[in-house]
């Protein structure tokens, strides 16, 4: 029928789901999935915990994912779409571009990191490369990946729970209440905390949250420097 994409038997065709709380951005991102007919778009959340709904109801093959959302951080997101198996592929598609987070995103197990100001022929090229089992990356992504591979050889690399201790301690929590909410022991906490500070050179609990602003974990409430988790963010 004119007007429709013909998808031939040995085009398979992927279920993608896109995360972002820009309505304009998903649109975009739309529209770039449409020019591919092995391409379907599954849905759209523009909070965490829609996605989390959706998805844990029927899994997808690729995630395009924002860092920044409203309620929970992508970086968290990424962890429990691998841990939960809520989809085959992730891509992160972030303005948030610091070495530190492309870093953790590939740590935690995205696929492939772009910018959001990425042009529309190198995100196509990169959601083809993704679900061929390629990894797109530009000079940046491929200069931090090429130091988190060295750094893990000599470091244990932060885990998924390593960023919830992170929040906390950003947030200044007791380590004993901080263990106790998280169902592990001091000596864990003060381990990681160790971790952290070794692999991100922190110092200080103004380091600290430094860090956790950079990694999309917390926000800056307003213009006096107040700190606050995201919105809904998870302890």
């Amino acid at each position: 029928m004119h007007g429709k994409r013909m998808v031939t038997q040995d085009q398979a065709q992927f279920r993608c789901f896109l995360v972002d709380d820009h309505p304009l951005f998903v649109s975009v991102l739309a529209d770039v999935l449409k020019v591919d007919a092995r391409f379907q778009l599954a849905g759209v959340a523009h909070t965490g915990a829609d996605m989390l709904r959706e998805l844990r109801a029927c899994p997808v093959d690729l995630v395009v994912l924002d860092v920044q959302l409203p309620d929970i951080s992508g970086i968290e997101l990424i962890g429990l779409i691998r841990d939960e198996a809520l989809a085959r592929k992730i891509i992160v598609c972030s303005g948030l571009i610091s070495d530190e987070i492309i870093a953790v995103a590939f740590a935690l197990g995205a696929d492939a990191f772009i910018q959001k100001t990425t042009g529309v022929e190198e995100l196509q090229a990169t959601l083809r490369a993704t679900m061929e089992d390629r990894i797109p990356m530009n000079a940046h992504v491929s200069r931090v990946f090429r130091d988190m591979i060295r750094f893990r050889r000599a470091h244990h690399e932060l885990k998924l729970r390593d960023f919830h201790i992170l929040l906390g301690l950003a947030k200044n929590k007791n380590v004993k209440i901080l263990a106790t909410e998280l169902g592990i022991s001091c000596s864990a906490v003060y381990k990681t905390k160790y971790r952290i500070a070794e692999r991100f050179g922190v110092r200080n609990l103004a380091d600290l949250r430094e860090l956790a602003a950079r990694l999309g974990l917390v926000s800056y409430r307003d213009q006096t420097g107040g700190f606050a988790p995201a919105s809904g963010a998870s302890p």
